[in-house]
């Protein structure tokens, strides 16, 4: 819970610390981003499968899984590509 309330609270304010460009900053903005995602992805192996029945939780899961990857993950880039340009102009 804690990665996942870091990230939606801390992600803009560490890229923002990362697009000043400068060593200092970078160097904030990485580990507050490492150590959250680190936080997020350390316990999702383990609790996505526990969410569903044991008939259903490879299929389940996979399609779950994946089209949620495609949809944000996919997108993020894209996104992220956006703001940096916008905030450049």
């Amino acid at each position: 819970m804690f990665g996942c309330v870091g990230l939606l609270l801390l992600s803009i304010p560490a890229l923002t610390l990362i697009c000043m460009g400068t060593v200092l900053p970078i160097s904030g903005g990485m580990p507050i981003l490492g150590v959250l995602l680190s936080c997020f992805t350390g316990a999702m192996p383990s609790a996505l499968p526990a969410l569903f029945l044991t008939k259903i939780r490879y299929g389940t899961l996979a399609i779950g899984f994946n089209v949620s990857v495609s949809l944000f993950g996919g997108t993020t880039p894209l996104v992220t590509a956006w703001r940096f340009h916008r905030q450049a102009i």
